[in-house]
């Protein structure tokens, strides 16, 4: 007893012992030791975990810049930058910076995609087999299908208004999440999810959500989320059991979506519909022959479910927010589609969209002021380590910047909480200054393979509704205020008209409420 005893005194004594030591060393004597920044974000990724959970990532690096400076310590082998200069060189053109263990810890598929694939020489052969779901010719293809989701959802919206009436107040972010899911279904797999439509197949929406937090905590926490010699469970399945069940519901369901399609694909039933899995599981690479091998093909499938309905949800509701609090801004965006569209069979993917110059400026300018990233999107020192703004980071240490700072240097976007659409109609050489700090879809070779499909959803579904009606915020106090910044949601978030992003790894929002009304004479 008494030799147990002493045994555990000892390992309780070296315990402390030991994590002094740690302590002490990533604060006095780490590579980034010289590096500002809070003190518990140098000692442990539980810190950065924490405020993921909370939802307040990209808030609270805004806070830390603005009090530490362009360079903070976020965490004990990271670092953030906040420049154009930083975004440039971490993402832009660096040839030793990699996705690291970050990306590994989001992983749930056994395959890596080209979202998180971590070899550069990867990513590069993925995309270009990827790319061809993106063509010009895969997009036109894809219009039908997306002016008949634009349809569906816009029904909803607008009932049951007569033309006289406002209608109910509807809660945008969930039926623009449902519109998105069953837009990007189609899209990617042909797969009729009809979430707009049918209450029944609603019943995995929080699943839906918790894949978006998990994804969030992995890449804030990568440790927690990934088994191996030094933790041989994966804590962060232990501390959020629920949120990683539901997050392995999700791709179990995505994945039976595939492979239902890969199945018919290659049976006799095969029909000649378009949808991306099709274009690329066709696709061979000219030197080599290859293409995609089924767990491949459900690598990528997933991501563009996942990344597609993310993006498209944010993009739409922060731009019926913005323009719901902007009258002026809103008239104009009114007159301009009204005048380009003259009859509902105008609209598409065609020149008289891309006149739409003042709507695309509110667009722009609403994925500035709450851009869809909120969590920084790391970047790994490879052997020899990596240079970034004049510092040095180690082998195996990451850098990032995060985008919602970004937007909000005042060096790059004065007085940028403002919706401001006019930012994007100056003088070429100032347009050209702001879009250089501007990276909702991040910057360099892997940036998003689906930005200009993405964009062009939203534009189309905005045109319809601005063709067909108009909006207005609720005129419940109550809802009116869901969505809203207030001093009471904590420093960061007082600002009333800024439409409150929280980090689920990509952004999850509440509302805005608003009420929708045909137009009486069209």
């Amino acid at each position: 007893m008494g030799s147990t005893l002493l045994f555990l005194t000892y390992a309780v004594f070296a315990t402390i012992a030991y994590t002094l030591f740690v302590c002490i060393g990533r604060v006095y004597f780490h590579a980034f030791a010289h590096v500002p920044g809070p003190i518990l974000a140098k000692l442990t990724n539980a810190y950065s975990a924490y405020h993921a959970a909370k939802g307040d990532t990209h808030v609270m690096i805004q806070r830390l810049h603005e009090q530490y400076g362009p360079v903070v310590r976020y965490g004990p082998d990271r670092i953030l930058f906040n420049s154009r200069k930083s975004m440039e060189e971490i993402y832009g053109r660096h040839e030793n910076l990699f996705k690291g263990r970050a990306y590994d810890a989001m992983r749930v598929q056994p395959l890596p995609s080209v979202f998180n694939a971590a070899s550069n020489e990867l990513h590069s052969r993925r995309r270009k087999i990827i790319s061809q779901g993106f063509s010009e010719q895969a997009m036109r293809a894809s219009e039908s299908k997306i002016l008949r989701h634009v349809g569906n959802y816009c029904d909803v919206l607008f009932e049951p208004s007569n033309g006289k009436d406002w209608g109910e107040a509807r809660e945008t972010t969930q039926w623009s999440a449902f519109f998105a899911i069953d837009l990007i279904a189609d899209l990617t797999v042909g797969r009729s999810t009809a979430m707009l439509t049918s209450p029944d197949n609603r019943v995995y929406n929080p699943a839906r959500k918790a894949n978006f937090v998990r994804m969030g905590l992995a890449i804030q926490w990568p440790e927690a989320f990934c088994s191996g010699m030094v933790n041989p469970i994966k804590v962060g399945e232990v501390l959020f059991p629920k949120i990683a069940k539901l997050g392995k519901e999700w791709h179990m369901l995505l994945g039976s979506w595939i492979a239902s399609r890969l199945t018919e694909l290659r049976s006799e039933k095969a029909t000649g519909e378009s949808d991306m899995i099709t274009a690329i599981a066709q696709y061979r690479d000219p030197d080599s022959g290859e293409g995609l091998s089924d767990g491949e093909l459900t690598a990528e499938m997933t991501t563009l479910l996942i990344a597609g309905s993310g993006t498209i949800t944010t993009g739409m509701t922060s731009l019926l927010w913005y323009l719901s609090r902007y009258p002026d801004e809103y008239q104009k965006a009114v007159q301009e589609v009204r005048s380009i569209f003259k009859k509902p069979q105008d609209i598409g993917m065609n020149s008289r969209l891309s006149r739409c110059t003042y709507l695309k400026a509110c667009l722009q300018e609403a994925m500035r002021v709450s851009p869809a990233p909120t969590a920084p999107l790391y970047r790994e020192a490879g052997p020899g380590g990596a240079s970034v703004c004049g510092i040095y980071v180690p082998e195996g240490y990451e850098v990032a910047t995060s985008i919602y700072a970004l937007h909000h240097n005042e060096a790059h976007h004065p007085d940028s909480f403002r919706f401001d659409p006019s930012r994007w109609l100056q003088d070429n050489e100032k347009v050209a200054a702001t879009k250089a700090a501007w990276a909702p879809f991040s910057v360099g070779d892997r940036n998003c393979v689906g930005m200009t499909l993405a964009t062009n959803e939203v534009l189309i579904t905005m045109v319809t509704i601005l063709w067909h009606g108009d909006f207005r915020i609720a005129d419940d106090a109550k809802l009116a205020s869901i969505g809203a910044g207030s001093s009471r949601l904590g420093p960061g978030r007082q600002r009333e008209k800024e439409f409150q992003l929280y980090d689920t790894f990509g952004a999850s929002t509440d509302g805005p409420y608003l009420q929708f009304k045909r137009r009486e004479t069209i």
